[in-house]
């Protein structure tokens, strides 16, 4: 049975491999994830302009 993460975890991936040669995420790797993560999965993550204001954002340092 697949987890509730997983779903969205693999079209991530699915998305993320398909867009490996795009010129549109050139030193953009946090718009890189961001999207693969959204676009694939229809939703919308809100979060900072770099990883670690995201980190800071969500409280990733409590888990």
């Amino acid at each position: 049975m697949e987890k509730n993460y997983e779903k969205y975890v693999n079209n991530a991936i699915e998305w993320a491999k398909n867009h490996l040669n795009s010129r549109e995420y050139c030193y953009h790797c946090l718009a890189f994830v961001e999207d693969a993560l959204e676009r694939s999965n229809d939703i919308e993550i809100f979060g900072g302009d770099t990883a670690k204001e995201s980190a800071d954002l969500y409280e990733a340092y409590k888990h």
